[in-house]
């Protein structure tokens, strides 16, 4: 079995080694089954191949050549080429080059040649219909799809699946599909911890932050959420830039009673700093005091000078 090429051919392989290649019956053995068959339809008329591809590193008589090895010991990944191998014997076989291109477009004319050779149906060797996805399209019987659905990874095999695509970034549509998957699905205690330990420590983007903010607004925070905030906040300085904010966000919001009176109770017998002094003074200034703030401060005065009194007296 080898390959047969034009002297053309031979020159150009010689350039770019990668390409297209076909394996199937020569044409005279294929002439003498196709008439021992009473009824055949258009498709069937076309000899028996199975297209494959190599790439420039590989080439394409190396990779015939494996495909040679794997007949030969009837190991062969085709089952129908293995059969076809067995039944007619290495010598009714012949292999040639379809197509020499670069490897970018590998896949995208290994699939054209597979369609234009009908090499994925009944008159074919081929395994798959589509390059580079060969699972994609195929049937399988029920029986094969309960033996997979039984089957484990072993925890080697996972490990070496996982090092193998670290560091590779998914794509658009591969991110997508995760995300419709698992939409719904309630993730587990362990499931959760593993998540906050994989990302704890780490910054997130400007873009991720708006992308978060975004999913976000209008949402009320469950009791648990809010709880959660509180705790992580508690007893942590803010930075002169978030009290900024939170001043800039709120400000001109009138505040409910109830707000107003916890954050009375919160302040209660918390002595201001000097700066704090300072800075409501400056606001202050010069703007006219409410009947209901000059109530108040001659309550608090006449409250102190009662308290005055009522020491002296009692020394």
């Amino acid at each position: 079995m080898a390959l047969e090429l034009s002297a053309d051919d031979l020159e150009l392989l010689k350039q770019n080694p990668g390409g297209i290649y076909c394996i199937g019956l020569r044409d005279e053995v294929w002439q003498s089954q196709l008439a021992e068959l009473d009824d055949i339809d258009d498709e069937g008329a076309y000899p028996k191949v199975y297209i494959g591809q190599a790439c420039r590193k590989k080439t394409i008589k190396r990779r015939i050549g494996e495909h040679l090895g794997m007949l030969r010991k009837g190991k062969h990944h085709s089952p129908k080429l293995q059969h076809a191998w067995n039944k007619h014997g290495e010598e009714s076989f012949e292999c040639f080059v379809v197509s020499l291109c670069p490897d970018e477009f590998l896949n995208e004319v290994e699939e054209h040649c597979i369609w234009a050779f009908n090499a994925h149906k009944q008159y074919g060797y081929n395994v798959a219909a589509y390059a580079g996805t060969p699972s994609r399209g195929l049937k399988r019987s029920p029986e094969t799809c309960a033996k997979m659905k039984g089957k484990k990874r072993s925890a080697e095999h996972c490990a070496a699946i996982s090092a193998a695509k670290k560091g590779k970034p998914l794509s658009a549509a591969t991110v997508s599909a995760a995300i419709a998957a698992n939409k719904g699905k309630p993730k587990s205690t362990e499931h959760r911890a593993a998540l906050s330990a994989a990302k704890k420590g780490k910054p997130l983007s400007a873009e991720h932050r708006a992308a978060i903010s975004a999913a976000n607004k209008g949402k009320p925070p469950s009791d648990a959420t809010v709880s959660a905030a509180i705790a992580a906040k508690k007893d942590k300085p803010l930075s002169y830039e978030h009290r900024a904010a939170i001043s800039a966000a709120n400000k001109g919001k009138p505040k409910s009673t109830e707000h107003r009176a916890a954050l009375s109770a919160a302040k209660k017998d918390k002595p201001l700093s000097y700066e704090h002094r300072a800075a409501i003074s400056a606001a202050n200034k010069g703007k006219p005091l409410s009947a209901a703030t000059r109530a108040g401060q001659r309550a608090y005065h006449a409250r102190k000078r009662a308290e005055k009194a009522a020491l002296a007296s009692a020394a």
